[in-house]
């Protein structure tokens, strides 16, 4: 009885946890009835009544620390607000509840069964990336997009971009360079030799659909990426390999960071992240404090038009001040410490500074609601016990 049990309860899980993250990857374009009823919201309120009602022993350390850091977040940028006028904006405060609570269900879900919850992240994670690529193919050659797409009924060269199930190029190239690295990460580390070459196969796939949206922060992580990746030949090569990384930083230097309008705004764009400290007394200015900023400031030279931030840990300085960014930037350090320590430095381990340098390309990651997955996915592999590793 007690084995039908833990069967049927398995089984549930599985149900559940596949339809939240599904849910966190598509669920924001997905609606029953109403606009209001998202995909997302249903998913993210079962998962919750399945965590209330589900018998679980403690969660590892790194759980807690995790939600803590988001609970603090959350409830510090929620009391900063309400001292501006965002505060009125009752959506964009309803939006920014869904971040604690994806952080909240997702990781509560897939610590239950971290090994079983790794493998679900990496079938869910393929299926996206073709059905990402898929979709891209036929706006590079026809132009035509979904309607939740920036792109939807431009008539101009920039139709031919690919979105996808994304809102501009942009958010596509990291949506799809994020689950990229996860899958050759999972191949690498738990999978055999023969799965390499399909870890090829997607790289080329998908640095092809990078190309076409143009993100050249996108390509600038797949190049750290595939340095990383082949850091033992590297090491044993290193007169010839110090050539070809000289040849690259160049490259990257002449191609991603030529100073063109764009460089010169987002640099803009990044120093008054920190130049808003001086205004908010380091406190923030609350949910969407980087637009409350800009709008204040309201300098075309610097900000040329744009009230967002472009990266998504700076957006941070904004919303919620310096004490939280320094809070954020420890969470990530105290992870690369718990996977080195446990795991060694592999290619898990690359992917926490992989994802902040990624979310350097979106005008704004805050309700960019896929990066969460993947955050909590490094989170999971984190807690994964040293002797599970090779068994997920």
């Amino acid at each position: 009885m007690d084995k039908l049990q833990s069967t049927k309860g398995l089984r549930s899980w599985y149900i559940i946890t596949l339809l939240v993250c599904i849910s966190v990857l598509v669920g924001h374009i997905i609606y029953f009835v109403h606009p209001s009823f998202l995909l997302l919201r249903i998913a993210l309120l079962l998962g919750l009544v399945y965590l209330l009602f589900s018998k679980q022993e403690p969660y590892s350390q790194v759980f807690y620390h995790v939600t803590l850091y988001f609970v603090l977040y959350s409830a510090w940028t929620l009391f900063i607000n309400f001292f501006y006028d965002s505060a009125r904006d009752v959506s964009l405060v309803f939006n920014f509840l869904h971040i604690p609570l994806i952080i909240f269900v997702v990781l509560g879900l897939i610590l239950q069964h971290p090994r079983q919850a790794l493998k679900c992240i990496y079938i869910i994670t393929m299926a996206y990336i073709l059905l990402q690529a898929g979709l891209g193919t036929v706006e590079h050659f026809s132009g035509w997009h979904l309607s939740t797409s920036s792109l939807y009924g431009v008539t101009g060269d920039e139709k031919f971009l690919p979105t996808g199930l994304c809102y501009n190029p942009n958010d596509y190239a990291v949506l799809i360079t994020l689950p990229l690295f996860y899958v050759i990460s999972y191949n690498k580390v738990f999978l055999t030799e023969k799965s390499q070459w399909a870890s090829l196969f997607l790289f080329v796939l998908v640095s092809l659909y990078v190309l076409w949206s143009g993100c050249r922060t996108a390509i600038l992580c797949e190049a750290v990426f595939v340095l990383f990746y082949f850091r033992a030949i590297i090491r044993k090569h290193w007169k010839t390999s110090l050539i070809l990384f000289a040849i690259i930083v160049l490259a990257s230097i002449s191609f991603i960071f030529l100073f063109d309008h764009s460089t010169h705004t987002r640099l803009g764009l990044y120093t008054q992240a920190f130049c808003s400290l001086y205004s908010s007394y380091g406190l923030g200015f609350g949910i969407g404090g980087d637009r409350y900023y800009f709008q204040q400031l309201n300098n075309y030279n610097i900000s040329a038009g744009y009230t967002n931030t472009h990266s998504y840990v700076l957006q941070l300085l904004f919303t919620s001040g310096l004490p939280i960014f320094i809070a954020y930037i420890a969470l990530i350090f105290y992870l690369l410490r718990t996977i080195a320590k446990k795991h060694g430095r592999n290619e898990f381990w690359a992917l926490p500074i992989l994802y902040i340098f990624a979310l350097f390309a979106p005008s704004t990651s805050l309700f960019l609601w896929g990066q969460y997955l993947f955050f909590c996915a490094f989170v999971c592999y984190a807690a994964l016990p040293e002797a599970e590793r090779s068994a997920a």
